[in-house]
């Protein structure tokens, strides 16, 4: 079981020795049993592509969480326009903040869904502010919880009509992916791609 953890979610041996990676695992061993669940569809899909996905069983886990990817990546330059994420980051104390993703080299945001089929991350003119995927930092932080998930692109989309149903539909809608995409020979697939570490906040705990 300890293989297919750390195969599932990215994690190195040093991790696994954690509270949190024991929480993970046991986690995974309820995956494991339904081979055929969203949940574990979107971890796969989303690490194959290179993405990190970190299992959180509340928020103050993820706020945790984001102090350690800050010290792994040696990065503290936050772009971060969701006031209310702001608020939770600030929490933590460790970040520079700053007004444009050009300046950045972290951005932080939530989504709008996850989607299990392609490992994508499903985002909007919302969460990037309106700006241009090239023109946001190589490496996103997004927090994302388990209501979020869904199976195809076209639940997602039917989501998002059905949430801005009284009011402007957001644009910019696009699944992003980990950095492992940009290598195929998809020029889509290629502006798509960022180094993402993915908050999996589980609301079934």
């Amino acid at each position: 079981m300890k293989g297919i953890f750390k195969k599932i979610f990215n994690l190195s041996s040093d991790e696994q020795k954690s509270p949190g990676a024991e929480r993970l695992s046991q986690k995974s061993k309820h995956l494991d049993r339904e081979p055929e669940s969203p949940e574990l569809e979107f971890a796969k899909n989303f690490t194959a592509s290179g993405g990190k996905f970190i299992y959180c069983e509340n928020v103050d886990d993820a706020l945790e969480n984001i102090g350690h990817i800050a010290a792994e990546t040696g990065l503290n330059a936050l772009y971060c326009p969701n006031s209310n994420l702001r608020t939770l980051s600030e929490k933590i104390g460790i970040f520079s903040y700053r007004d444009s993703g050009a300046t950045a080299d972290l951005f932080f945001s939530d989504c709008e869904y996850l989607v299990s089929y392609n490992g994508g991350v499903m985002v909007d003119a919302i969460q990037t502010h309106g700006n241009k995927l090239h023109e946001l930092p190589e490496v996103f932080i997004i927090l994302a919880y388990s209501d979020q998930l869904v199976r195809r692109l076209n639940e997602a989309l039917a989501g998002i009509r059905s949430r801005y149903s009284g009011g402007e539909m957001p644009s910019q809608i696009t699944t992003i992916h980990g950095p492992l995409k940009s290598g195929l020979d998809d020029p889509a697939a290629q502006r798509t791609s960022k180094d993402i570490y993915l908050l999996y906040v589980d609301r079934n705990v």
